[in-house]
């Protein structure tokens, strides 16, 4: 085995996908032609044409005959109504990635929150609230802001949530495991906020999900509200 021609398509094939995630390439544009590649990379046609057919299988590019290439990003599920949670209900392929922008942190209790919390909760108890963007590559797909009730949680705000699984946490350190809950879908307009973290345009149309989590203590629910965007991925899952 050549293992000189394998780096050299594999060194072409990294870059071209990383231009993609980074929107250097962005949907619909033309790739350079196998000409312009070769010269590039001072490889041979054969090579780049690995490395195009690579990117095309996995759905990153369509290749049109008699014309070259361009990025076609296929839409992908991503299956975050899994009860699972977000992160484990995407393929690790992905390469899902979570970052904190506002880590655990104790507060009362939205005065106009969307789920019915009990009054102990409300005056007495109180919510321990973050929130997380998810990314593939350099694109953030998720918004999330997640409310838990200040139960039997000790050191919890001090836990670095970082590309870290909130649900095996809870089950793991603290014996809270997740059953189900419901669900409530509808479209709205970004503010400017969503907008500069989902890295789209003020006022696009995103899909906003908000989220009952039932847990195996009767008096100890979740809620997240997840802004997505989705114009290269669908949501799929089961809950």
């Amino acid at each position: 085995m050549d293992n000189s021609k394998n780096s050299q398509h594999q060194l072409l094939y990294s870059n071209l996908k990383a231009s993609i995630f980074s929107n250097e390439l962005k949907d619909n544009d033309w790739l350079p032609s196998e000409n312009e590649l070769c010269l590039q990379y001072n490889i041979s046609r054969p090579t780049v044409r690995i490395a195009l057919s690579r990117l095309e299988y996995e759905g990153f590019i369509q290749k049109i005959h008699g014309k070259g290439s361009k990025v076609f990003l296929k839409k992908t599920a991503l299956g975050i109504l899994s009860v699972s949670g977000t992160s484990e209900g995407i393929s690790q392929d992905l390469g899902l990635k979570s970052h904190i922008l506002s880590r655990p942190t104790l507060k009362k209790w939205p005065p106009k929150f969307t789920f019915t919390v009990d009054d102990y909760l409300q005056k007495g108890i109180g919510a321990i609230h973050m929130q997380r963007e998810r990314k593939l590559g350099e694109q953030t797909i998720f918004l999330e802001d997640t409310y838990i009730p200040n139960i039997d949680l000790p050191d919890f705000v001090n836990i670095d949530f970082e590309n870290k699984s909130l649900f095996k946490t809870l089950s793991e350190q603290y014996g809270i495991t997740i059953k189900g809950g419901n669900q409530r879908f509808k479209s709205k307009a970004a503010n400017q906020y969503e907008a500069n973290i989902l890295q789209i345009a003020g006022e696009e149309a995103i899909l906003y999900i908000e989220r009952e989590i039932f847990t195996n203590k009767p008096d100890f629910k979740l809620y997240s509200f997840l802004y997505c965007n989705t114009a290269n991925y669908f949501i799929e899952g089961s809950f």
